[in-house]
């Protein structure tokens, strides 16, 4: 597949099934081009139960992986190790969901800017919050590319909506701190 989305799955029913379809709504063709590696972290909930129904109607698109450890750390990892034929990886978390033309945007972004290895889309709220994320002030300058050594205060904090060349984690071997329970995060030099 072109594209590969890791995405942790911990106790996520209520909203999985709207993260999973805005992947496989995308304008993109979704079956020739994007897979899913759900890795599910053990949940108490109906989130294995969504996981698999996917896993079933798209067996050549999603991938289920099962967790004991509910990490999401870990199960970022453990979602990279499947990755093996991507030449772009993303990590959309399970209560996240993207717009309908966001991965042909990465794409378009990617092709255009053959140089660069990182990618972010802007962040919005659904659901019970409305409106931008506060991370979104980066995206305001109109300018499509910051070099994060010049202008730190730009850097990315949230691993949701982020986008690599798999060959920039393959050189450079990326793998997010299995002791950050909470948050991973990855740093790009």
């Amino acid at each position: 597949m072109l594209f590969s989305i890791v995405m942790p799955v911990y106790n996520s029913g209520l909203y999985l099934s709207e993260a999973i379809d805005s992947i496989i709504d995308q304008t993109f063709n979704f079956e020739e081009n994007i897979e899913i590696i759900l890795i599910e972290n053990n949940s108490i909930d109906n989130s294995k139960n969504i996981c698999e129904k996917y896993a079933t109607a798209f067996p050549n698109n999603i991938k289920i992986i099962y967790q004991d450890t509910p990490n999401v750390s870990l199960a970022r990892n453990n979602g990279l190790k499947f990755c093996e034929n991507s030449e772009f990886i993303g990590f959309i978390d399970s209560d996240d969901k993207i717009s309908p033309n966001a991965i042909a945007e990465v794409l378009k972004f990617f092709k255009k800017h053959t140089d660069i290895n990182l990618a972010v889309l802007p962040l919005f709220f659904f659901d019970n919050k409305s409106g931008e994320h506060s991370l979104n002030y980066r995206f305001k300058s109109n300018k499509n590319i910051v070099n994060i050594t010049d202008n730190y205060s730009s850097v990315h904090y949230h691993i949701g909506g982020t986008f690599f060349r798999k060959k920039a984690i393959d050189r450079l071997g990326i793998s997010f701190n299995e002791q950050m329970d909470f948050l991973g995060r990855c740093f790009i030099y």
